[in-house]
């Protein structure tokens, strides 16, 4: 199952999550279907200017990229245009401790590792600020996605995750990963958007309805 955003005021808001703010290590996995071809700069998931992924201008178009930020906002995008009308997943993990931009932000959709273009240094840690985590919208541009979203998840501290691990995540319906978890939505219970990861981030769904999803199948949450 999905939760389904119509691109125009529907949101879950997760509340403001604190692990987000200066971290180091940062990872997620999910899936997404766009309904239509998004404005520029939509968001899937973000917390303002510390960190999202979403859709952001390219050099010719609106791709799939993140952002994250240290002063100021700054944009790390990949070459892939607007997939729509098709299940999405995309793999993002961020390391502050890489020693080069394309060692600290790494992506992959549909299991295949991207090459990003950097709108500017990846900092060693990203930013802090009280804004919420929302699904559906990019906080910062206050841009929402007409789109479908599924089986959330992110991870934050700990040990630092690979994509290979990330594609672990792709087919899973529970976390294989459960050490630094700190959002697991699989927005499969209508519109509560229950956080499943232990800390209690639940959503506060605003419009969205429940929808069918990705190709997922193992397990279910206790």
């Amino acid at each position: 199952m999905a939760l389904d955003f119509d691109g125009v005021d529907d949101i879950s808001d997760h509340g403001d999550i604190n692990a987000l703010d200066g971290a180091t290590l940062l990872a997620t996995s999910f899936w997404f279907y766009l309904d239509v071809a998004p404005p520029t700069n939509a968001g899937l998931w973000s917390k303002g200017e510390t960190f999202g992924v979403g859709f952001t201008s390219g050099i010719a178009d609106d791709k799939l990229g993140a952002h994250g930020a240290l002063a100021g906002g700054q944009r790390w995008y990949s070459g892939v245009d607007r997939p729509t009308g098709v299940w999405t997943h995309v793999a993002v993990t961020y390391n502050g401790g890489g020693a080069a931009d394309a060692d600290r932000l790494k992506l992959a959709v549909d299991g295949v590792e991207l090459a990003l273009t950097f709108g500017a240094a990846v900092p060693a840690s990203l930013a802090s600020n009280a804004t919420t985590v929302k699904t559906g919208k990019n906080d910062t541009n206050n841009v929402f996605c007409d789109a479908k979203i599924a089986h959330l998840k992110v991870w934050a501290g700990g040990s630092a995750m690979t994509l290979a691990q990330l594609e672990q995540e792709r087919f899973s319906y529970r976390p294989v990963r459960t050490a630094n978890l700190i959002l697991w939505c699989p927005y499969d219970d209508g519109v509560q958007a229950n956080d499943y990861s232990g800390q209690r981030n639940h959503g506060t769904v605003t419009g969205a309805l429940q929808s069918a999803g990705p190709p997922i199948s193992y397990g279910a949450p206790d």
